[in-house]
């Protein structure tokens, strides 16, 4: 147990203290407008820092646990009004489901803020050649949109060409224009993918799409402390074994965590949000439910919100171990006490986001009364919903690369839709009618 408070003490220091020190030094100018940059962890598996210069493979596992680290990291980050996350450079999204969950979790990790993306709309040849497809790059900026972005940047719109290779002899090469794949060439020609952006601009120009919000049934209860001590998690099966000598479950946050609530809640037809509980209000009218993976140890005043969440009308699933003590590892159980009378706590110790093919969770919520919005009678789709003031916007993306045809039901509404390869449909509602108001079909 003392060597766990070690552990958990340096990683407040290293992540808390370190983190608002150096926004204090670095605002010499007083109290300026902070960006923040929340990059989520790239799913690559190859390892660009080996000893030898050689790629290497990185276990699928060290990846994920990478989530940890992050969420300790951003969870101190001091608010700020506007974050910039140039997420897409995490992979390309329609092929790709690990780049969808970063992309995704990113976005709503920030979702009380106005964030704004980076696309990469240009470089085909440095990254990867499905980049040069415009429906891939309206696939992109399309799914961040849906997941409540509000705005993007595109990296990177006009073509240069680099003739001296010492500006920056690893990403261009001398003679070749750059990016590769660009909406303007470096001759000034505009080309399909600009037409792309045309539309793009002009949909959102008629719609009110960036004012429309994600409506979460669920969301994940982020616990900062939790995630400062499962980043020291570097084997899982010695993590697992520390904590059950202890008879305690280990701790969890990112990974078999939110990464796998994340990736259940979107196979199930359930949107979800992210709450910071240390800094964020809880409002049951807002988050109807709201789940984590506690663990032994959480401050007495984040109990006290938990247990007002739950007296308020909200349902709170809480998984793993019930807290007792304090952050101090000192006796503190007012929330373990409420578990054991309050009708909206369900508590179970076994952790159902230790699978993704877990479906225990979205059965507990149906049980409970809270269904999901969405039902498609095709996999391969991908559905997300936003709610405007007079409209709500429903967003079809297809991770096939064939064409593909299915029916979608959002609440009472039916849409059946046929989407091209890698093709993304936006739709309109209104009374129950849905209109088509954009598609990628028309273009390559």
């Amino acid at each position: 147990m003392d060597d766990l408070r070690r552990r958990l003490d340096w990683s407040v220091f290293s992540t808390e203290y370190y983190t608002q020190e150096l926004y204090h030094r670095f605002n010499v100018f007083g109290d300026m407008p902070i960006i923040q940059n929340p990059k989520s962890p790239v799913p690559d598996k190859r390892d660009f820092t080996a000893p030898d210069g050689n790629l290497k493979e990185i276990p699928t596992e060290r990846h994920q646990r990478k989530w940890d680290t992050w969420l300790a990291k951003v969870s101190q980050i001091p608010k700020s009004d506007l974050v910039y996350a140039p997420t897409n450079w995490a992979g390309v999204l329609p092929d790709d489901p690990e780049a969808r969950l970063a992309y995704e979790i990113t976005i709503k990790f920030n979702g009380s803020k106005a964030i704004c993306g980076e696309d990469n709309w240009g470089f085909a040849r440095l990254y990867d050649p499905r980049f040069a497809s415009s429906r891939t790059v309206l696939w992109q900026t399309l799914f961040g949109l849906a997941n409540g972005m509000q705005g993007s940047v595109v990296y990177t719109a006009v073509q240069g060409k680099n003739t001296d290779i010492s500006l920056d002899n690893e990403f261009m090469i001398p003679g070749y224009p750059c990016p590769a794949s660009a909406p303007i060439t470096v001759t000034g020609e505009k080309t399909e993918k600009y037409r792309a952006l045309c539309s793009l601009v002009d949909l959102l120009d008629e719609h009110s799409i960036t004012l429309a919000r994600p409506k979460a049934e669920v969301a994940w209860g982020n616990y900062g402390p939790y995630a400062q001590l499962a980043m020291w998690n570097d084997n899982d099966q010695t993590w697992t074994e520390t904590f059950k000598k202890l008879r305690q479950e280990p701790i969890r946050a990112g990974y078999k965590g939110l990464d796998n609530f994340a990736r259940q809640m979107t196979r199930d037809g359930f949107d979800y949000a992210i709450i910071n509980l240390e800094s964020e209000t809880l409002s049951p009218k807002k988050t109807p439910a709201l789940a984590l993976v506690s663990g032994f140890y959480m401050d007495k005043e984040t109990q006290r919100k938990l247990i007002d969440y739950a007296n308020n009308g909200g349902k709170l699933f809480l998984y793993g171990e019930i807290p007792e003590r304090d952050l101090k590892f000192e006796f503190c159980d007012i929330l373990e006490m409420e578990t054991k009378t309050n009708d909206n706590i369900f508590y179970n110790r076994k952790n159902p986001f230790d699978s993704p093919k877990s479906a225990q969770f979205s059965e507990k919520l149906i049980d409970t009364g809270i269904e999901p919005r969405v039902q498609s009678s095709n996999p391969n789709f991908y559905i997300r919903e936003l709610v405007g003031k007079n409209h709500n916007y429903v967003f079809i993306f297809s991770t096939s690369t064939e064409e593909q045809t299915g029916l979608v039901k959002i609440g009472d509404t039916k849409i059946p839709a046929t989407l091209a390869p890698r093709g993304t449909e936006v739709y309109s509602v209104s009374g129950g009618n849905a209109k088509r108001i954009y598609t990628t079909a028309v273009f390559s």
